[in-house]
């Protein structure tokens, strides 16, 4: 694994690379400058990736997915929302928006996995807006991500988000003939003031998967 950090007058960007069976995979961050209005923070994100892709040569498929972490929600929504928007449209990728302040008082930070073959070609995929999925095929593997799973139904509980949130993905994936047992990796839960949410979030992902190892198909 290499490590490499860039600083620029308005943008820092630092990635680790790793190179293993002739594939590049690389997870960099993009951060904007600090004191500067949110609008030119996110010029400056879009600014730092196309410097990065290019300096190593990665092609639009070649991301996987974006992670951006924003500083208030509420008020940026907007300004993200276009912003996710435009990714999807070039790259085709996973995009999540996680309201978790930046360190260093910057609005706006870009977390970036892009993978490419020793050809220099991306990956295949494909997208489904309405759902929130990414699905990225790489040689005889086919991952599937999914992003922004949120609860629709207006109720502030946290255990009943939750329990919502997993329904819906483990209904997306009968869908698409997996279960979580076999098939799923990892999954990311970002929560709103966890010292007051975080308990709800336990007991419900606990009876969640209880309930499912009772019917014998997932641990």
């Amino acid at each position: 694994m290499d490590f490499y950090h860039k600083t620029t007058s308005d943008v820092i960007i630092e990635a680790s690379k790793f190179h293993k069976n002739n594939v590049d995979e690389h997870h960099f961050y993009v951060k904007g400058q600090k004191g500067v209005s949110f609008e030119k923070q996110v010029c400056q994100i879009r600014s730092g990736m196309d410097s990065y892709l290019e300096e190593n040569s990665f092609p639009n498929e070649s991301i996987i997915f974006v992670r951006l972490f924003a500083s208030d929600y509420i008020n940026q929504e907007e300004a993200l929302e276009t912003l996710r928007d435009e990714l999807v449209s070039r790259f085709s990728c996973a995009v999540s928006i996680v309201q978790q302040p930046p360190l260093e008082g910057r609005k706006l930070v870009a977390w970036v996995y892009a993978a490419k073959d020793k050809r220099g070609n991306g990956v295949s995929k494909e997208t489904d807006r309405e759902k929130g999925s990414f699905i990225c095929t790489r040689g005889n593997y086919v991952h599937i991500w999914n992003t922004q799973l949120k609860s629709l139904n207006g109720n502030p509980d946290s255990a009943f988000q939750t329990n919502e949130i997993f329904n819906r993905f483990g209904n997306y994936l009968d869908e698409q003939g997996l279960n979580i047992k076999n098939n799923c990796i990892r999954t990311w839960l970002f929560v709103k003031d966890i010292d007051f949410n975080y308990q709800g979030v336990v007991d419900a992902r606990l009876e969640y998967f209880q309930g499912i190892k009772d019917r014998k198909s997932v641990v």
